[in-house]
């Protein structure tokens, strides 16, 4: 009904967020929303609401700044996740439930926190071992890895806090293809291709397309501090690539860790798209 009469709102169970290009307008549109939801029975809680229209307000866990179009974590909310990341941090063991809980709050900060899935990977498998070994209800032993992890959290979690809501149109596009035998990338009027060695051959085809990847990234120079697309026909690449990592393979998923850690030392925003392989002619040739 709100949306109809073209009233932008954003609702989540019962909480509200209205959006409108100016405070009269926010102000009109937000006055009829709440004579609605009265007529219909529902009781506004004033004290838990802003209903004067602004630029910045909290919402659902985030800090929306619609004058930069960004999404920070609040600093209560980031003081409490460095203090439950302190606490973990000094067990070497955790439940493995507590561990879950822990890992779930850093992930949903991925909105506002732009390597947040990056620096959860390790916590990620280490629950995961947990699990196999003893259930929900067993203890999950903390690697060095996840310590380190938990470390990041504790100390950069300041410095990140804020991310772009609006997608950086990529400055840089790379072509990359792998085979069994060698590997192929194209930027530009640029190609640039490699073989394989007797031990790189056995590797499964993911890692080699992500290789392939690793060798872009580091041959052409010209992509640091630049927002860099990634075309590449392997799905599995893109998936592990715009997500940080995965968990159906470790060893993909800590490459891709690998190539991520890269591109945050040189200032790259690195995207994947797929492209059918048809279309991706020049890397596949050199490959």
């Amino acid at each position: 009904m709100a949306r109809a009469r073209g009233i932008r709102v954003v609702a989540y169970l019962d909480d509200l967020l209205i959006m409108a290009e100016s405070k009269e307008e926010a102000l009109e549109k937000a006055k009829w929303l709440i004579n609605q939801l009265q007529i219909h029975g529902f009781t506004i809680n004033e004290k838990k609401s802003c209903l004067i229209p602004c630029q910045r307000i909290d919402f659902l866990g985030f800090q929306i700044d619609s004058k930069s179009m960004s999404l920070k974590l609040p600093r209560q909310k980031i003081h409490k996740l460095i203090h439950e990341c302190k606490k973990t941090q000094h067990l070497k063991t955790i439940p493995t439930r507590k561990l879950a809980s822990l890992i779930g709050k850093i992930i949903a900060t991925a909105n506002a926190i732009f390597p947040a899935r990056l620096y959860s990977r390790a916590l990620l498998r280490d629950k995961n071992n947990g699990l196999k070994m003893s259930g929900w209800n067993g203890m999950t032993t903390l690697s060095e890895e996840s310590l380190q992890q938990l470390n990041w959290w504790i100390q950069e979690l300041l410095k990140w806090n804020g991310k772009s809501m609006l997608p950086d149109k990529p400055t840089s596009i790379i072509y990359t293809d792998a085979s069994i035998s060698g590997w192929g990338v194209t930027q530009n009027n640029w190609t640039i291709h490699g073989s394989w060695n007797q031990e790189e051959c056995q590797l499964h085809i993911n890692h080699l397309e992500m290789k392939a990847i690793h060798f872009a990234l580091r041959t052409f120079n010209q992509v640091m501090n630049q927002t860099v697309l990634i075309r590449t026909d392997n799905t599995t690449c893109v998936a592990y690539i715009n997500h940080q990592g995965g968990t159906m393979s470790a060893d993909l998923s800590k490459s891709t860790e690998e190539l991520w850690n890269l591109c945050l030392a040189q200032n790259i925003n690195l995207r994947a798209e797929h492209i059918p392989g048809i279309q991706n002619v020049e890397a596949d040739q050199a490959s």
